[in-house]
């Protein structure tokens, strides 16, 4: 599945880990965006000013060159496949302008849709730090009462009706109903409340939220899959997921318009 991928010009990795290189990647993606605005920038301002055509043409090379390199990759891949994308359209509009001598042209559309792609991958970095954070609200162990003793286990094993021994301050793992103790239990993360709210026997309790200064016994009523904390990533997960209706008619449009566009311009 990686592999194929890796063939469309994106990367995958499993759910829940940090790639390899990703931010390496990610650093040299931008400099190269960036190399591609100043060329650009110094081709334009040598082209204002009739300063030496050669140097200018040598900024919209290297703007080019730099900003066009993924788009390049993304173009190939979707034509391996045979299927026109807009990378394909991009690619073809660049060897246009360049076809006709309209260098400055073909810099500026490489510089620009090089520059909405990093818009686009920040966005998309956004959406994941903030399920990743999420996720980091729950602790990964968690302290259960088991024949008479203490035992720290992953929450992943705990099971259904194993009371849970919270101390002051830590977080509580699972959702679950408190079966003695009584303690202020922050619940910002979850439900937003600015004040801690008091919990004793028989108030529920919520996993990723802070217990306050008692120690609280918690009887489990959700598995870490079931929790609320859990639904709400999977609600946010499944919202980023979804195109937006004028998004997904863009892209059935864009099926057609891009052949038909090359086809109109050969022509």
């Amino acid at each position: 599945i990686v592999e194929a991928v890796a063939l469309t010009g994106m990367r995958a990795w499993l759910e829940h880990e940090q790639p390899v290189g990703h931010t390496a990647a990610a650093t040299a993606r931008q400099t190269l965006v960036i190399v591609s605005g100043v060329s650009l920038a110094a081709g334009l301002a040598l082209q204002f000013l009739d300063g030496p055509p050669l140097a200018a043409w040598a900024g919209f090379l290297i703007s080019i060159l730099t900003g066009g390199l993924y788009t390049a990759q993304r173009a190939w891949a979707a034509t391996r496949v045979m299927s026109l994308d807009i990378n394909v359209l991009m690619l073809v509009a660049v060897i246009g302008a360049i076809a006709i001598g309209e260098w400055s042209e073909a810099a500026s559309v490489t510089f620009l849709f090089a520059f909405a792609q990093i818009l686009e991958a920040r966005t998309m970095d956004r959406a994941r730090n903030a399920i990743r954070a999420l996720m980091d609200l729950t602790p990964p162990e968690a302290v259960v009462r088991r024949n008479g003793s203490e035992e720290r286990i992953r929450v992943e094993d705990v099971k259904l009706d194993e009371i849970l021994l919270v101390k002051p301050g830590e977080k509580i793992p699972l959702d679950g109903v408190v079966a003695s103790g009584t303690s202020p239990v922050n619940q910002a993360p979850i439900t937003g409340e600015s004040l801690p709210v008091e919990k004793s026997p028989g108030h529920d309790v919520y996993a990723g939220t802070i217990n306050g200064y008692g120690a609280l016994d918690i009887r489990v009523t959700h598995l870490r899959q079931d929790t609320t904390l859990a639904r709400i990533i999977s609600l946010v997960e499944l919202a980023q997921s979804k195109r937006a209706p004028s998004q997904a008619v863009v892209e059935r449009f864009a099926r057609y318009y891009t052949p038909a566009g090359i086809l109109i311009a050969i022509a």
